[in-house]
């Protein structure tokens, strides 16, 4: 299950001398791409979209995945930071990438009630009824948040008011998870009422 997550305490702002470092001509190769990866997620954390562009001037993956963060897009994504997520997809991010834990992109934008964000990736080829494994799809992130705006972006443009998703639970088993069961469960009155309104069924 994806989780919604205060994005201003993640990490340290990205060091000057590092900056320098990289910017001064130390190309990134191979060895040291996973750390430059890593500062990539740091610069989307931070909103630091001029020092994105460092990294990824000296090959940076910008696909690079740090568990309980994600992608860079995946992050920039979560935070509504439309900047950062237009550089990283200008640079060929993968838009409809899973990170297990994290979701992918759209998931991120949903959970958090980031509906620019979310609109603006469906323009880019966002899979808007897509699953990733025990971080279910982007319509039943927003649904169980009570996220209505998104909700009705998401419905709007395709998405299935009736996929359910079977998730694993801690506890030991499964359940079974839709858009309307969980803002039920959360006691999201008028997301409820709108996705019955739009024909969901459990």
């Amino acid at each position: 299950m994806m989780q919604s997550k205060s994005m201003s305490v993640w990490a340290p702002r990205i060091g000057a001398a590092m900056l320098m470092t990289v910017a001064g001509g130390l190309a990134i190769n191979a060895s040291a791409q996973t750390a430059a990866g890593g500062w990539l997620v740091d610069a989307a954390r931070n909103r630091e979209t001029e020092a994105a562009r460092v990294f990824i001037a000296r090959g940076a993956d910008v696909d690079h995945a740090r568990l309980g963060d994600g992608t860079p897009l995946i992050v920039a994504a979560a935070q509504g930071d439309i900047a950062m997520v237009r550089l990283l997809l200008e640079q060929d991010a993968d838009v409809n990438k899973p990170v297990a834990g994290d979701g992918n992109p759209l998931i991120a934008a949903a959970a958090h009630g980031r509906t620019e964000v979310v609109d603006y990736l469906i323009t880019k080829g966002a899979d808007v009824n897509g699953i990733v494994a025990d971080d279910e799809t982007p319509l039943i992130n927003a649904a169980r948040e009570g996220h209505l705006e998104t909700v009705r972006h998401l419905v709007a443009r395709g998405a299935d008011v009736n996929l359910a998703v079977r998730a694993e639970l801690v506890s030991g088993g499964t359940e079974l998870r839709s858009p309307l069961n969980q803002a039920r469960r959360n006691h999201h009155r008028e997301v409820a009422a709108f996705l019955i309104a739009q024909g969901a069924k459990s």
